[in-house]
C-alpha cells in the first residue's frame, strides 16, 4: 500500500508507472468502491488514471519498483489540503511535509472520530494503531493506511 506524499506534476498513471514494467495493476478505494488499472505490456486500462495525493493504493508489482516522482511547488500562502473522508473505511494517503508523524498528531483532526489505522509493512504483515498511541507509532511518507472512522470527517493533516 502506497501513496503520493504531495501534488504530482503528471498524476496520470501512465507517466508515473512509466518506468517501473515490474507494476502490474494498481487498485484504489473511493467513495465506497474498487477501482483499478491494470497493464498489459506498455498499455494500462481501467477506471484509475490518476492518482492523487491523500489517497492510498494497493500497487501489485512482480519485482521491486522506484517511482520516480516529479511533485509540484507547494504554494506557500495555500490553504492547508483537507480530505473528505466517509463513515466506515478509507483508504488514505500520507501528505506531511515531514517524513513522519505521530499517528495521533497526523489524525487530529480527526479526533473522537477514528477507531483505527492499519497499515502492511511488507515482511512483517499488517499493523494497527490506535488513538492513544497504541500499536505502531508513527505515520510515513509513501505508505498507504486503511483508517474507519465513525462518522463522515475530514482530515486536515
Amino acid at each position: 500500500m502506497i501513496s503520493l506524499y504531495t501534488v504530482q506534476v503528471e498524476p496520470s498513471i501512465v507517466a508515473l508507472f512509466a518506468q517501473a514494467p515490474a507494476v502490474t495493476r494498481i487498485f484504489a478505494f473511493q467513495d465506497g468502491k474498487w477501482i483499478s488499472a491494470t497493464r498489459e505490456g506498455e498499455q494500462w486500462s481501467g477506471q484509475l488514471t490518476q492518482m492523487a495525493d491523500g489517497k492510498g493504493y494497493w500497487v501489485y508489482a512482480n519485482d521491486p519498483v522506484t517511482l520516480g516522482l516529479r511533485p509540484t511547488l507547494p504554494d506557500p500562502l495555500a490553504p492547508p489540503p483537507s480530505y473528505a473522508l466517509a463513515a466506515g473505511w478509507n483508504l488514505i494517503g500520507y501528505t506531511s511535509s515531514l517524513a513522519n508523524l505521530p499517528v495521533d498528531s497526523y489524525l487530529n483532526s480527526l479526533e473522537g472520530k477514528w477507531t483505527s489505522v492499519y497499515r502492511y509493512a511488507p515482511g512483517k504483515g499488517w499493523e494497527v494503531a490506535k488513538p492513544g498511541a497504541l500499536g505502531f507509532g508513527e505515520m510515513q511518507a509513501g505508505v498507504g493506511y486503511w483508517v474507519y472512522l465513525a462518522q463522515a470527517a475530514t482530515l486536515v493533516p
